[in-house]
């Protein structure tokens, strides 16, 4: 969703949300959203009630910004309820109120509980700053999140609204049928070891893109760096590696590689990755990567600040049919 009003105040999917309205089990994704006051990606105001639901993207105005996914709203205007959801992604303000941590303004008549900001210090409005690892290390409502079970829909007690995944995974929602695996999409480092997970054979070939394996551009140009990108689809800040300078407080980078999966170049399952043989053989016209029968292009070269020069581990996977 792409929404740039920058005179309009009440900005967002709706614009205000009136008291007896209701919206829950809605996820909005790579989000952006420019407007003037009261700006939010859900909403830009809140009367009613928005639940089980999360927001992706960036918000940008000139006062009372916040980008939780509920609702965001100039304070006097927001008399609204919220619950079970989360929000991440850029939150910027010329003005003076801007949402703390992405979740709400600083002041007006909320009553915040069981809220935690990806910081490793306290913020306001009853917003507790908890580091990565505290709030993925939960794998169910146990620990900081004990209060998370709650009836989202109002009529037959607790809903269990949170899949919690595994360790090293933030907890996402699963209410009204929503898919925490799709949520999860983009993260690169599901097992939060600093090594992003190669799964497919364009990733491996990417990886020659970024040879020091941190997911961050450097010497790559623009375009090599779109293919990169390319390879690693809507992915998270820094593939979703923890920062190995700071963890628990802010994303990016990753130290390396790893196989997640086999990879096979007989990517059409015919059994065969080249044709004829000697100097006229030539790539499968169904399988990629073996560049019209040159073979693969070897990852770095000879030189000093073009070699590969970060950790890649196996785990036990295999490439196959690189030559058949």
């Amino acid at each position: 969703m792409f929404i740039r009003r920058s005179s309009r105040s009440d900005t967002g999917l709706f614009g205000a949300i009136e008291g007896d309205a209701r919206v829950d089990s809605l996820g909005v994704v790579d989000a952006y959203v420019y407007g003037c006051r009261c700006v939010g990606i859900i909403a830009g105001a809140n009367y009613g009630v928005v639940a089980a639901s999360y927001t992706t993207g960036a918000l940008r105005g000139d006062s009372a910004v916040a980008r939780y996914s509920h609702a965001s709203a100039h304070t006097t205007r927001q008399s609204g309820a919220a619950g079970a959801g989360y929000a991440t992604g850029r939150v910027t303000s010329s003005g003076t109120r801007v949402g703390v941590s992405g979740l709400l303004t600083t002041t007006g008549a909320w009553t915040v509980t069981d809220s935690y900001s990806d910081v490793t210090s306290g913020t306001a409005s009853g917003i507790v700053g908890k580091t990565t690892a505290e709030q993925r290390t939960p794998t169910s409502c146990a620990g900081i999140y004990a209060n998370r079970n709650v009836d989202v829909d109002g009529v037959s007690g607790a809903d269990g609204p949170w899949d919690f995944g595994g360790a090293n995974e933030y907890p996402v929602l699963k209410f009204g049928g929503m898919d925490p695996d799709f949520q999860r999409r983009g993260n690169y480092d599901r097992d939060g070891n600093v090594l992003i997970e190669i799964t497919t054979l364009a990733q491996l070939n990417a990886v020659r893109w970024d040879l020091d394996g941190d997911a961050a551009q450097d010497s790559t140009s623009a375009a090599d760096w779109l293919k990169y990108k390319a390879a690693f689809t809507v992915a998270k800040a820094s593939l979703g590696c923890p920062d190995t300078a700071d963890a628990d407080a802010n994303p990016g980078p990753c130290l390396g590689c790893e196989f997640a999966a086999d990879l096979d170049f007989d990517m059409d399952g015919n059994g065969a990755t080249y044709t004829g043989t000697g100097n006229n053989a030539a790539s499968d016209s169904d399988d990629a990567y073996h560049n019209g029968g040159g073979g693969w292009d070897p990852i770095g070269g000879p030189s000093n600040g073009v070699r590969y020069s970060s950790t890649f581990k196996g785990n036990g996977h295999t490439i196959s049919n690189t030559c058949s």
